[in-house]
């Protein structure tokens, strides 16, 4: 007996008690209470122990946890307060079915870091990202773009609806815009922006399909399938006229008569050849049934430095582009430098350009011969080359000559000039000057071509020598080009 006294001093010697008037406090579902004349333990083991002592609503706090655990006495056991309901990260809690704090996060949870709140999951990728099926009266949308629909689909964000402006959907697929459906004036407009492709019938305003071979027609209410019989008209043709009326058409439904008039064109050409006019061009004029021209179209151009020209039945003709030919600069005679005009003609067309090529000591046409052995203008040679051109009216011509003498050579005759287009310079041994016989070009014509010649006295040797320039014919070969 004396032990169980000892013990029981010493247990209640480590309890502290202290009473309070009034205590608020939370029970174990959460409900704040006022607690009237109880009594507070502080100890680290259970005050009822081995015997009861506290009495209902008094308070332990056990200090043999850390933190501290407060428990209230319901009258037969202490109850622990509120800690129960710390949760996860995240959780979201809700009275469960005893009515305590609960909580569930695979079906309700929010992510702190990102501010997303899931619904029936607990990883949301949106501000509101709900797993399953969702119930309401009314969602107000943005208007969205064609890029990013307001109702767009998860894993498709540029498919879905937008609203392009007031009383407007626009259905888009891709970003792009297929179909849109919009309410003007309560008529219902809908426009189908791409490709449309129908699968199934087309339905008119009795709700009937049609069948193989109809058309659907407009009607003042709306649309109807008809066969093509009804829509067919009848017209009437009358009084056939000679001359530039054909008839007059009459339609299905009778009145006024509407002339048909012939259209007649007719087609003229100036066939002038270009050998009587350098101008013509085989020009055709068209004229319709009322004497007007309509139109003309040159058969050749007028284009300047043009080789094709108009032939004798009006149509273009090219001919010969290219002619060859020689003429002989006869020797004019006499003892002084004479200047002496020459004229070619009887090419088939009118020159642009001409080459010339000639040699010292070749008179005529026909010669099988020795020269002179003498130091004189009988035994000079030599080779020239000179043109004559035209282009677009600027008359160019140049010539250049190189010889000696048979004589023996000491020196080179040489000769070349800007204003004529043929010209030698025959020379003795030494290359003095013995005369020269020069031409310049004057014109082109129709068939042919102009030229001045020229035999200029020698200005070394007698008297006899510098004149026997004047006793020199000269054969010139040439190339003329159309």
């Amino acid at each position: 007996m004396k032990k169980k006294i000892v013990l029981f001093l010493l247990l209640v010697s480590c309890i502290q008690v202290s009473f309070s008037q009034k205590v608020r406090v939370i029970d174990n579902k959460g409900t704040v209470k006022n607690v009237n004349n109880n009594q507070v333990y502080t100890a680290a083991t259970d005050p009822n122990l081995p015997t009861v002592i506290a009495l209902e609503n008094d308070v332990w706090i056990n200090t043999s946890t850390t933190p501290n655990t407060t428990s209230i006495y319901n009258g037969t056991a202490w109850v622990a307060l509120s800690n129960e309901h710390i949760g996860a990260t995240g959780s979201v809690f809700f009275a469960g079915t005893d009515g305590k704090p609960a909580e569930e996060n695979d079906e309700l949870f929010y992510d702190i870091g990102n501010k997303r709140f899931g619904v029936g999951k607990n990883d949301p990728d949106y501000k509101l990202d709900v797993d399953g099926a969702i119930g309401a009266q009314g969602i107000l949308n943005s208007n969205g773009t064609s890029n990013e629909p307001s109702y767009r689909f998860k894993n498709d964000v540029n498919t879905g609806l937008y609203r392009p402006a007031a009383d407007e959907i626009g259905f888009i697929v891709g970003a792009i815009e297929a179909m849109r459906v919009e309410e003007d004036s309560n008529e219902t407009l809908v426009t189908i922006k791409q490709t449309l492709k129908l699968d199934g019938q087309v339905l008119d305003e009795s709700n009937t399909a049609g069948t193989v071979g109809q058309v659907l027609t407009a009607t003042a209410t709306g649309t109807n399938w008809d066969n093509i019989s009804s829509l067919e008209t009848t017209s009437t043709i009358t009084n056939t006229i000679v001359g530039h009326k054909i008839a007059d058409y009459t339609n299905e439904n009778g009145g006024t008569p509407v002339t048909i008039n012939e259209t007649v064109t007719s087609l003229s050409q100036d066939n002038t050849p270009t050998t009587t006019n350098a101008a013509a061009t085989g020009e055709i004029t068209f004229t319709d049934e009322n004497g007007a021209t309509t139109g003309k179209a040159q058969v050749v151009s007028a284009n300047a430095a043009n080789t094709i020209s108009v032939g004798t039945d009006g149509g273009a003709y090219l001919g010969p582009t290219v002619y060859t030919g020689f003429f002989i600069i006869a020797a004019p005679g006499g003892t002084a430098t004479s200047s002496t005009p020459l004229i070619i003609n009887g090419l088939p067309f009118k020159p642009s350009q001409i080459t010339f090529i000639a040699h010292a000591n070749v008179e005529s046409t026909n010669i099988d011969a020795i020269g002179s052995s003498s130091n004189n203008i009988n035994n000079s040679f030599g080779t020239m080359n000179g043109f004559a051109r035209v282009i677009n009216g600027t008359k160019t011509q140049q010539v250049i000559y190189l010889g000696g003498s048979g004589e023996s050579i000491n020196n080179i005759s040489r000769y070349a000039s800007s204003s004529n287009c043929i010209g030698l310079r025959y020379g003795n041994q030494d290359a003095l000057d013995l005369g020269k016989i020069t031409a310049s070009f004057t014109t082109f014509t129709t068939d042919g071509f102009e030229l001045q010649t020229t035999h200029t006295q020698g200005t070394s040797g007698s008297t006899a020598l510098r004149n026997a320039i004047f006793s020199e014919s000269l054969v010139v070969l040439y190339t003329a080009y159309k």
